[in-house]
């Protein structure tokens, strides 16, 4: 069983929360995307991690015990779109449902406040790499489609010249929940 929350602004303060929240977030992508870039490139610091509780947008998942098994970051994009990112499972809870607990939970969050739809970006370089790819077919198979596909330096050109791959695109997927 796994139980979904957002973190309390009290968080924030926590020291060692938020470096569990981070250290999660960063051990998932760094196993997952291995390949993809030169060299390791953070997805969260800890400054994100607070910027995220304080702003009551840090969606967490603990198991029966409480431990953090699973994170995410959640926001209102604008008056019919909530985006959501940085979605991280904790490697020994891989494969169990919690990612998918995440996403339902954010999903009907964002039902409950009016919105419409749900955004997630994903990336997508070339060549190819399977961790973005099977990413990609899981969202699909969620029902999230793709709407637009932008260039990742005109997101972030810091991390453009990171990149193992010769390129890589943003791919912009949206679901509607209402």
């Amino acid at each position: 069983m796994v139980t979904i929350t957002f973190l309390g602004a009290d968080a924030a303060a926590d020291e060692a929360e938020r470096g569990t929240v981070t250290d999660l977030v960063n051990l998932a992508y760094d196993g997952a995307e291995q390949g993809l870039w030169v060299r390791t490139v953070p997805r969260s610091t800890r400054s994100d991690t607070v910027q995220a509780i304080v702003a009551g947008q840090q969606l967490v998942a603990r198991d029966d015990d409480g431990a953090l098994v699973g994170a995410m970051r959640i926001q209102l994009a604008d008056a019919h779109t909530t985006w959501f990112g940085a979605l991280a499972v904790a490697p020994r809870h891989a494969g169990r449902g919690v990612a998918r607990q995440l996403v339902v939970f954010a999903e009907a969050w964002a039902r409950s406040r009016g919105a419409n739809a749900m955004q997630i970006e994903v990336l997508q370089p070339q060549p190819a790499h399977p961790h973005t790819d099977r990413l990609a077919a899981w969202y699909g198979r969620l029902g999230y489609v793709r709407v637009a596909t932008r260039d990742l330096a005109d997101i972030d050109a810091g991390v453009v010249p990171l990149l193992a791959a010769t390129s890589c695109a943003v791919i912009v997927m949206r679901k509607a929940i209402a």
